[in-house]
């Protein structure tokens, strides 16, 4: 059997490449493999879902979370089986390193969120956690504008980051509250 190297210039239209590729694709589903964030195991978990979030101080963070739960197919109502309490959301900046003249090079901007999942139905907490993200962002004295918009930038990201991760776990935690925890490992 002689095995040649393709260029990027070659079309690739052989039935064995495409009956390989196939066999991997089904392999991996066939497996259980799941993209991390998929939405399908939020609406199984929670059709319905509370949420209890101090829109006041945190409104950037609970806009988002709604806005996600939403997008995901689980309707948010008072009414449901399972709370969603996200409370104790805090930011934090410190410099990382300094220059010649003692001021700030570098600033690490840190966002922290605790939240709680309660079963109502039951009266018991099915997760409870405190998740925090971090940044590091470099300082210009002389492009200030541009120093306060990548600031806003990193806070968007450090919020959307922690939502996710919420999200993802809650499911794990609403899985393994289902099945038992040795069911599902944890990395």
């Amino acid at each position: 059997m002689e095995i040649k190297c393709l260029d990027s210039a070659t079309p690739v239209n052989s039935p064995l490449l495409v009956l390989a590729t196939l066999i991997c694709l089904l392999s991996l589903s066939a497996c259980g493999f799941h993209l991390r964030g998929n939405s399908e195991t939020l609406v199984a978990s929670f059709p319905k879902l509370a949420v209890q979030c101090n829109k006041k101080s945190d409104w950037q963070m609970c806009h988002y979370l709604n806005a996600r739960i939403t997008a995901m197919g689980t309707e948010i109502s008072d009414d449901a089986r399972f709370l969603l309490k996200v409370d104790r959301v805090q930011s934090s900046q410190r410099a990382i390193s300094l220059n010649n003249d003692a001021t700030a090079a570098e600033q690490e901007l840190t966002h922290t969120m605790h939240y709680r999942l309660r079963d109502m139905d039951h009266g018991t907490t099915v997760s409870e956690r405190t998740l925090s993200r971090s940044q590091i962002y470099r300082l210009n004295a002389s492009a200030l504008v541009a120093k306060d918009r990548e600031k806003e930038e990193l806070e968007k990201s450090l919020n959307q980051s922690l939502v996710n991760t919420l999200l993802r776990e809650i499911s794990i935690a609403s899985r393994d509250r289902e099945t038992g925890p040795q069911a599902t490992p944890r990395p």
